[in-house]
């Protein structure tokens, strides 16, 4: 019996010390549970935080306005160029001021080009969706090589042949107004300058002045609106071409127009347009952007508002 007892006494005290032993695990597994289930719930809510932060990494809606705005303000900053805006009375001045050519202008907007490109294409690709669904992988592409500043609402366009330079353009369009007058500065860095002029007589009038290291250039015509004149400023170098009234742009013709050509000198240009003064005259950046992906592509004008008066 003793030994019974001992054994049963053992038994129980073994059976007890082994519950004992039981409940104190289980406590302990009650409070690892706990702590493993607040722990997988702060990582659960951790990864929904950051799924929905990757979710708000695609630019969708709004965000893709805001998107293509950004790049029209950082196009506009680095194509170099600086403009002004002002009334005299009935008058409206807009003025646009760069050196051609441009030394930085290409390369910082190819770079530019190259980063959104390379950045925002899936970004963007996996935002833009039509009744076929989501362009996963679609390509954003910027064309860069003819952006143009409009002057609104005059409708007309300052740009460039390309983003070298060589060449800029200023001409009417699609419904325009009439162009009153043209103010021309220009500082030519070469000396020993010659000119040779050949001006078709017409009612638009254009106010010039040239600098350049020996001398001063100073006159005012009257140019046809629809025949061409120019001024060819002859350097050792070589020419700095001013054409007025019809201009051609590649394959394409323009009346009430300027082109400006550097065959050699830098040139610091200043070209002021006059206009009737209406109520608001704003100067806009547009470029050409395009979503392109397997079932297609689409090209968006997109525009900025630049300066007012």
């Amino acid at each position: 019996m003793t030994s019974n007892a001992k054994n049963g006494y053992a038994m129980r005290v073994g059976r007890s010390a082994h519950i004992g032993r039981v409940v104190h695990m289980g406590s302990g597994g009650y409070i690892f549970t706990l702590s493993t289930f607040f722990m997988l719930s702060s990582v659960l809510m951790l990864a929904l935080f950051f799924a929905s932060q990757s979710v708000d990494l695609d630019i969708t809606g709004p965000k893709l306005s805001h998107l293509f705005d950004d790049i029209r303000t950082d196009i506009v900053a680095l194509s170099e160029v600086s403009l002004s805006i002002s009334n005299d009375g009935n008058l409206t001045f807009v003025s646009f001021n760069e050196r051609i050519p441009s030394l930085y202008a290409k390369p910082n907007l190819d770079n530019y080009q190259s980063f959104i490109e390379a950045n925002y294409t899936a970004r963007v690709g996996r935002s833009i969706e039509n009744r076929r669904g989501s362009l996963a992988g679609a390509d954003i592409l910027l064309n860069l090589d003819r952006f143009a500043l409009e002057i609104v609402p005059h409708a007309y366009a300052y740009t460039y042949k390309d983003l070298s330079k060589r060449e800029l353009w200023v001409y009417p369009q699609a419904n325009s107004s009439l162009l009153l007058s043209f103010d021309i500065d220009l500082e030519i860095d070469d000396d020993n300058v010659s000119v040779i002029t050949d001006i078709s007589p017409g009612d638009l009038p254009v106010k010039i002045s040239v600098e350049y290291s020996n001398m001063t250039y100073n006159d005012t015509f009257l140019v046809s609106r629809n025949s061409t004149s120019t001024l060819n400023f002859s350097t050792p170098r070589g020419s700095v071409l001013l054409t007025l009234g019809n201009i051609s742009m590649g394959s394409d013709f323009a009346n009430s127009s300027l082109s400006l050509v550097t065959g050699g000198p830098y040139v610091n240009s200043d070209v002021s347009l006059t206009f009737n003064r209406t109520s608001l005259v704003t100067v806009e950046s547009t470029y050409s952007a395009q979503i392109k992906d397997i079932l297609g592509k689409a090209t968006l004008d997109r525009r900025i508002w630049f300066a007012k008066e």
